[in-house]
């Protein structure tokens, strides 16, 4: 349970939505900003961690979309969400 105003950090694998090796679930950014709308939490921040381990920190979300789509790959997306009233 989160209280209003708290914090939830979420880190999920992102890029074309898939099933890989039959157990690992590969999210696109639309679902899992679906899925936190309807628990009432505001996205407040998303990072991207690449391969090497880079991070980028993601102002809009237009860019991640862009950068997901332009890439072969998926990406581990670090999510911050806050928690609104309902």
């Amino acid at each position: 349970m989160l209280e209003d105003g708290g914090l939830l950090y979420l880190s999920v694998p992102c890029g074309r939505e898939r099933v890989e090796f039959n157990a690992h679930r590969i999210f696109s950014l639309e679902t899992v900003t679906r899925l936190a709308s309807g628990c009432f939490l505001k996205m407040v921040s998303i990072s991207v961690i690449g391969k090497e381990g880079t991070i980028i920190q993601v102002e809009d979300s237009e860019e991640i979309v862009h950068f997901l789509d332009n890439s072969e790959d998926y990406h581990l997306l670090v999510f911050v969400f806050r928690k609104v009233s309902r």
